[in-house]
């Protein structure tokens, strides 16, 4: 049996499926805001594409921070941290990648008060520690004889992370993109619960007060038809640039 063709196919349906269940999304997004935006109380507190406007910025904002960041941190981690130290760094930092991100949302909200920034610092919070862990192990598992092998040719850092590290850890750099778009979600509707007056999470919960499913449910298909469309690209963009 051939795997790679295999596997290959299952990602052309996969990209297929999501694709039709983002049209069918924006479908019935299209149609709800009439029932929806024609509200009083709801045009006073939210405009509905608004809050998709400002989620979605807030998604690649926090979204390419954070994985940019744990990028960076997870290369000088490994190069740099002695491996006593950096087993007791791994341990704080899973510790830290596992805290909820209503934690992370009040956390920014006694930092920066009632703020616009509020979304993206729990967006990125909640995401940073998490790749980094997924990086750093990573990183651990690549045969040391690579470098031994790049070390008897080259022996600067620059070069070491784009001819052995890179390379060797591609799959898992694409995996941690795609996780770092769900677990922005998280952390992005939680933060917009709390601290904003716009956003997907602030819908959701404006229509929890007002006990109106409308609103609940289209703010529910916007969330899904944005997280389809970020996975879409999470799938992408790594694989351009790692290309």
């Amino acid at each position: 049996m051939n795997f790679a063709a295999l596997t290959k196919d299952t990602t052309k349906y996969n990209i297929i499926l999501s694709v039709i269940l983002f049209a069918v999304s924006i479908v019935l997004i299209w149609n709800i805001p009439r029932i929806v935006f024609w509200e009083p109380q709801m045009q006073q507190q939210v405009s509905y594409f608004l809050s998709i406007a400002f989620s979605l910025y807030r998604i690649v904002v926090g979204g390419f921070i954070a994985y940019f960041l744990a990028l960076v941190f997870s290369l000088l981690i490994f190069k740099y941290v002695k491996h006593r130290l950096k087993q007791f760094l791994m341990v704080i930092l899973l510790l830290l990648a596992i805290t909820p991100a209503p934690i992370w949302a009040n956390f920014t909200i006694s930092l920066f008060r009632l703020s616009a920034y509020i979304p993206i610092m729990t967006t990125i919070l909640s995401t940073v520690f998490i790749l980094i862990v997924v990086n750093v192990n990573s990183m651990n598992n690549i045969p040391q004889r690579y470098f031994h092998i790049y070390s008897t040719y080259r022996k600067s850092f620059g070069g070491e992370i784009r001819y052995v590290i890179l390379p060797s850890i591609r799959e898992s750099l694409i995996f941690s993109f795609r996780l770092c778009m769900l677990v922005s979600w998280i952390g992005l509707l939680m933060a917009e619960s709390f601290g904003v007056n716009e956003g997907l999470g602030q819908m959701l919960l404006f229509g929890r007060q007002m006990f109106d499913w409308s609103i609940i449910i289209s703010a529910w298909l916007a969330i899904l038809a944005c997280a389809v469309l970020t996975d879409i690209i999470a799938l992408k963009i790594p694989k351009l640039f790692l290309n």
